[in-house]
């Protein structure tokens, strides 16, 4: 079996896309190879079920959720599966198959649900003690500019966060984010890194974004904020698979400095990691 390139965003990739792969290659395909394709930099998501993983190089800056998946050879014809609407021409969310042969549901105005998932912690870091907070300063141009977080709110996070002794670690892709004034650069790190690095930390906080619910994925839970009513769902629920506590500051995609410390303060009193 190989499963062909996932094109489309990070988030979908690591809490739908990698899931059902596993689940695939535990309950259809235990046995012969299962090889995976996938974008630079990202092969240790794949790491812990699939025979071989082979990065290629992906552009999916100006793609959706659109996924391919190859059966029985590369030779073959691919069979494409639509996740999320196409955003070209009008095309429903449906285009190219069957409903009934997705791997999710969609429930009306929800957030879509996998069938069939096998989900894995990537990393497992039990430190009661650490002092480390990752933070995700979102800064894509061309791409849902409004999710951005400001540089000045952040920076003035870490400030507070660095007076009450947290130690405050930037992650995300370099060219999609910034690296706040007093917080420790980790963007350039590769995947495995990331992970361990968030396994360590107290928490993760930004706007929602992929790096956050990778989180999820290493035992970390997650401070975050969002206009987007199904995000509801994904960090209480169906995204957050190992039922951890995350905390949404606000409705909205620019909450002030004071808004998402006050919100650390109440998940400091409210729970542990």
């Amino acid at each position: 079996m190989i499963a062909a390139p996932f094109l489309g965003e990070f988030g979908w990739l690591v809490a739908m896309w990698v899931p059902w792969l596993r689940w695939n290659r535990r309950e259809l395909f235990p046995h012969g190879d299962f090889d995976v394709l996938c974008d630079s930099g990202q092969e240790f998501l794949f790491e812990d079920f699939a025979t071989t993983v082979t990065p290629v190089h992906l552009d999916v800056t100006k793609r959706d959720c659109q996924n391919a998946w190859v059966g029985g050879g590369l030779m073959r014809q691919p069979r494409y599966l639509d996740f999320v609407r196409t955003r070209f021409k009008g095309q429903p969310k449906r285009s190219i198959i069957s409903p009934t042969d997705m791997p999710v549901n969609w429930p009306a105005g929800e957030c879509p649900r996998l069938k069939r998932a096998a989900h894995h912690r990537y990393v497992v870091f039990d430190d009661s003690t650490s002092h480390q907070i990752a933070m995700h300063v979102r800064h894509h141009r061309g791409k849902q500019e409004e999710r951005n977080w400001a540089r000045e709110n952040a920076e003035d996070v870490v400030a507070t966060l660095r007076q009450s002794g947290y130690d405050v670690i930037a992650i995300g892709h370099p060219d999609h984010s910034i690296c706040p004034l007093g917080a420790i650069d980790h963007r350039t790190v590769d995947v495995r890194t990331t992970c361990e690095e968030l396994a360590k930390c107290l928490m993760v906080m930004g706007p929602s974004s992929g790096p956050l619910h990778l989180a999820n994925y290493c035992d970390t839970a997650a401070l975050w904020w969002s206009k987007n009513v199904k995000d509801v769902d994904r960090y209480g629920s169906h995204w957050n698979p190992f039922g951890l506590q995350n905390l949404r500051v606000k409705d909205s995609w620019d909450p002030s400095a004071d808004d998402i410390v006050h919100a650390h303060q109440l998940w400091m009193h409210g729970g542990e990691k």
